[in-house]
């Protein structure tokens, strides 16, 4: 259910409900004239309600204590049950005792073999750590850089971006420096559809400069719009009038305004010392951060103040196309042209892995150092080269028992597993 459900989030916001029992799986209607498929039954419907509360009280799953019994029963030690509440549900005669579901992932769980690691994607890891390295160095435009990487949903951008990551916290101190030798500063955020607020990546991304500064209070002066503008911290004090001016305008004014000053308090901070910007599912970024983030990079920089130095780099992963449109100096979101073709933005796209790569990942997952060309060939066709089928496909086979190591360390299915029944 996590799964289906971080697939579906991609697009839409989305909530579940758990419930188990038998219910009617067939067609309904004359087969003659007009059925359809349906799926009919208490435990459907008991499922759809707990979805619903699960949506208004901020959860993503809930279940009902049955259902809890039932796990319990089984024997399974993997879920805790977090109690939530109690609601009577529609067409029920007492009320529900409400729980949400937390996987616990013991060691020695099948899931727990599944590893983070990063196939098939060398190539596109040494092209992104040239990028930030090559922008954070430069000095001739001080123009922080954009790239854009785009991929399918499931494809491996989180994962990749998470790589990214430690790759480029690993880089010798001076390899983003050409002045200082400081080791860079590497933040990385994830957006979310169902927590965004106008500028909240702004805020998210200045909170976490204004921890660096070690100031106690960041999460207070990270939202310009109600920050205190006596003591304020370095980062923004020069901008302390302009922010109380603001914060007296109408809301069409203020937020215009509000814009500005995020554009220079971040550029400024990029421009500061190394600095890398990572954000995964930004085509769930509410579009004034998206907005901030885009001007920062492709609006020329204009505050001759600074000192020369490094310019910093922005990447983001989208799993659509990002469009926007440049009026009277401010970006705006949903018309205009898409993010990657605008020409200084350099744009990655994330494709499905080559056969090897698909070995390679089931190999680790499945704890062997070879596949049986049957298993290889089966694992590659289901899987079509996506990520994230490759590795529920074999932890599938893990949990269900059809994999076999033998001594030599090759993985095979278990003699009388046949292929087209799994």
């Amino acid at each position: 259910a996590p799964m289906v459900l971080d697939i579906l989030e991609a697009v839409l916001p989305c909530s579940a409900g758990v419930a188990s029992g038998q219910c009617y799986c067939g067609l309904v209607g004359n087969p003659m004239s007009r059925c359809e498929y349906a799926v009919l039954g208490d435990v459907v419907n008991t499922s759809a309600r707990l979805a619903s509360h699960a949506k208004s009280g901020g959860h993503r799953f809930l279940c009902t204590d049955d259902f809890k019994q039932k796990v319990q029963a089984y024997g399974s030690n993997c879920l805790e049950f977090i109690p939530v509440g109690r609601m009577r549900l529609k067409g029920k005669a007492a009320e529900s005792v409400l729980f949400v579901p937390e996987l616990l992932d013991p060691e020695g769980s099948v899931r727990s073999r599944a590893s983070t690691n990063v196939f098939g994607r060398d190539d596109e890891v040494r092209r992104m750590v040239s990028f930030a390295v090559s922008k954070c160095r430069s000095a001739l435009d001080r123009v922080p850089g954009l790239a854009v990487i785009q991929g399918a949903v499931a494809i491996g951008k989180s994962t990749f971006l998470d790589h990214l990551a430690s790759h480029l916290e690993r880089l010798p101190a001076d390899a983003l420096s050409s002045e200082d030798a400081v080791r860079p500063n590497v933040i990385r955020m994830t957006t979310s559809a169902e927590h965004s607020v106008p500028f909240s990546k702004c805020q998210d991304l200045l909170q976490a400069l204004l921890k660096s500064d070690g100031v106690k209070d960041a999460h207070i002066y990270s939202s310009l719009e109600t920050a205190p503008t006596d003591k304020c911290p370095s980062r923004i004090r020069s901008h302390s009038r302009e922010i109380a001016r603001l914060q007296q305008e109408e809301p069409v004014e203020a937020t215009r305004g509000f814009h500005g000053l995020y554009v220079q308090i971040i550029r400024a901070s990029i421009n500061q010392g190394p600095l890398v910007v990572l954000i995964d599912d930004a085509h769930n970024m509410d579009e004034g951060s998206l907005s901030v983030f885009t001007a920062i990079a492709l609006e020329k920089w204009s505050f001759t103040s600074i000192r020369s130095g490094p310019a910093g780099a922005i990447i983001i992963t989208t799993p659509r196309p990002l469009i926007v449109q440049v009026q009277a100096g401010v970006l705006r979101v949903d018309s205009g042209d898409d993010l990657t073709r605008v020409s200084c933005v350099t744009q990655l796209q994330l494709t499905s892995l080559n056969r090897d790569a698909i070995c390679g990942m089931a190999m680790d997952v499945l704890g062997c150092t070879s596949l049986e060309p049957a298993l290889a060939e089966f694992i590659t066709g289901r899987s079509k080269g996506n990520p994230l089928h490759v590795r529920e496909l074999c932890l599938w086979l893990l949990g269900q028992a059809h994999i076999h190591v033998c001594d030599e360390g090759q993985g095979s299915l278990e003699e009388g597993t046949v292929l087209e029944n799994v």
